[in-house]
């Protein structure tokens, strides 16, 4: 389980929802995320299921087409692939949020049925912003996150265990911790 959280506070409810508007077009424009997070470290695109790249808001069944350093998968064709299960946007009176959860996912332009990233199709990632009066939050959580070791590709094996062990350990603490932090910037 990874969990990442920045708090910001605001003097005013104004300017706490102006933030978070601002906080919100980040979050949503997964396609920069890698200069959100002012960092070279992986990439994002959002992707149909043709891998044409997405210029909208996420949506449920899109994918995150992600381009970690390091080796690359045969069977996702050199990227990690997760896929958008879950939008969901919260508006009340003293409180905004979006949830938007992800999950590893087969490569969808190969039609093949295992999954293409260093987790199992069990693992989740929730990524959350929320506004609460004057208060603003990015939170990044990961769960169930078990190494896909069993595929079909013994290269892709070897290759997922080391990245995902890698991960376990903390290289992943970069990654997710710069993509709070920008969110919240």
């Amino acid at each position: 389980m990874l969990t990442f959280l920045k708090i910001k506070h605001f003097g005013l409810d104004s300017e706490a929802i102006l933030f978070y508007q601002n906080m919100e077009a980040r979050l949503l424009d997964i396609n920069n995320w890698h200069k959100v997070c002012k960092s070279t470290l992986s990439k994002f695109y959002l992707v149909d299921s043709y891998n044409q790249l997405i210029e909208s808001d996420p949506i449920i069944g899109l994918y995150i087409k992600i381009d970690i350093p390091g080796p690359a998968t045969k069977m996702g064709a050199g990227f990690d692939w997760v896929i958008i299960r879950n939008v969901t946007y919260i508006e009340e009176i003293n409180y905004q949020a979006i949830y938007i959860v992800v999950q590893p996912a087969p490569n969808p332009i190969n039609n093949g049925q295992e999954t293409s990233h260093f987790y199992t199709a069990d693992a989740s990632s929730t990524f959350i912003i929320s506004r609460a009066g004057n208060t603003v939050k990015a939170e990044v959580h990961g769960r169930n996150e078990i190494v896909n070791s069993q595929t079909s590709i013994i290269s892709d094996n070897l290759r997922n265990m080391i990245v995902g062990m890698s991960a376990k350990v903390g290289f992943s603490y970069p990654q997710w911790k710069s993509l709070a932090k920008g969110l919240i910037a």
